[in-house]
């Protein structure tokens, strides 16, 4: 008897044991499921938010390409385009008078006047700064931010050729003409300096070449620059509304 009450002791002890492990794994099970389920809504959560993130930044960087084909826009139907005649008016070429500053506008011819419109990095800074994923959308903007990257490094370029040329004039005017210490403190152009600005063969060189650099090359590059935009904010308008 005593083997037999103790065996069934045995046997109702691991009984008791299999169902407390049962119950165990149970729980475990239960406790990892809701850890997976609050990690899965915890990173759709974070999916969401960095989703209308993207959406946000993507809409900021269509204003501001809207913004910037204004600028550039305004850029050539003012200040590029006064410059621009007043160099035809001085190279003695068809000009438009309206847009010439009379004799002002020769006195300018001295040192060459170069305006430009002004563009800044915000987009570049925007499509950096936002959280980019694999999306059609995020491409987009990748995209976009190549295009502004290489026009500025164009744009770049084409103005250091502007430049140079600006100071090949300066130098070329402090060696060889006595009115050009006078006109830089005093803005004065005397009679001999007219007379330069009328007759002198080198100066109109240079003025052909900054005009060639600066109204037209500048010139080309922004409107292939304004054209790629244009085209870019068309692509990216309907995913705007994804």
């Amino acid at each position: 008897m005593p083997l037999f009450n103790s065996s069934r002791s045995f046997a109702i002890k691991q009984k008791r044991l299999f169902n407390y492990l049962l119950y165990a794994l149970g729980e475990i099970i239960l406790v990892v499921t809701g850890i997976l389920i609050a990690l899965y809504i915890n990173n759709q959560s974070e999916l969401s938010k960095k989703n209308r993130e993207l959406m946000n930044s993507a809409k900021l960087v269509y204003s501001a390409m809207a913004r910037d084909t204004l600028v550039i826009h305004q850029f050539f139907q003012e200040s590029h385009y006064r410059v621009s005649q007043n160099f035809l008016s001085y190279l003695d070429r068809p000009y438009d008078s309206s847009a010439v500053m009379g004799r002002g506008g020769k006195i300018n011819m001295i040192l060459f006047d170069m305006y430009t419109p002004g563009l800044t990095n915000e987009v570049e800074d925007i499509v950096t700064n936002a959280p980019l994923n694999n999306s059609a959308l995020a491409n987009q903007l990748n995209a976009i931010r190549r295009t502004y990257t290489s026009n500025f490094e164009i744009d770049t370029e084409v103005k250091n050729l502007v430049f140079d040329t600006s100071k090949e004039n300066l130098a070329y005017l402090s060696e060889t003409q006595p009115w050009y210490t006078d006109f830089m403190l005093d803005r004065s152009c005397n009679d001999d300096c007219i007379n330069f600005l009328n007759n002198n063969v080198t100066h109109k060189k240079l003025a052909t070449k900054y005009y060639f650099y600066y109204t037209t090359l500048y010139k080309s590059s922004l409107q292939k620059f304004k054209r790629s935009i244009i085209k870019q904010m068309e692509q990216l308008k309907p995913l705007l509304k994804a």
